[in-house]
């Protein structure tokens, strides 16, 4: 495997990829679909990459290595969806701990703006949003290191107080925000 990312770092991608294709279906381990989501990834194929990372986290769910490449695949597609059960398994630092749960409730926030079939159904994406929001406000505001992360949660908390119709709260928000 180090051969062929030598390669793929050598700008040799089509050999690269043929070789880190036929080396990733010959093994099915979660290292040659690691080895080759780097190929594609240095080619410039981010979903590509990306797909072969979630092979081989889905190979090796446990593995640290695996959760990291898998982590960063996601993150060069904006994939948000199901990073928090991944990150469980992983020894993050505070801080890529934060950016991943603001990530996470980002993602919360943009559901609830999306009209749904009925207001109800928004309503309880709006609540469910709200109350993740509330626990991590509580956890960031007792971190010093988390001062900045705080006021992002804040600011992004707005779009839930928005999709909730809690205009009274959303101005006062705001206006604390803008002091």
């Amino acid at each position: 495997s180090q051969y062929l990312m030598t390669l793929a770092d050598t700008h040799f991608f089509k050999e690269a990829l043929a070789q880190g294709k036929d080396f990733a279906q010959g093994s099915g381990s979660s290292r040659a679909y690691l080895t080759l989501s780097y190929i594609q990834k240095a080619a410039g194929l981010r979903q590509d990459a990306w797909q072969s990372a979630t092979k081989a986290y889905s190979l090796d769910p446990h593995s640290k290595e695996v959760g990291f490449a898998y982590l960063d695949a996601n993150d060069e597609n904006r994939v948000i969806a199901g990073e928090l059960v991944v990150v469980a398994h992983l020894p993050l630092s505070s801080v890529r701990q934060r950016q991943v749960e603001l990530a996470q409730g980002a993602e919360y926030v943009r559901n609830a703006l999306i009209p749904a079939q009925t207001e109800k159904n928004r309503f309880v994406l709006a609540d469910r949003t709200l109350s993740y929001y509330q626990g991590l406000l509580l956890r960031y505001k007792k971190d010093p290191s988390a001062k900045a992360d705080l006021r992002v949660a804040r600011i992004d908390r707005l779009g839930a107080l928005l999709a909730r119709y809690q205009m009274r709260e959303l101005i006062s928000e705001y206006q604390k925000l803008k002091a």
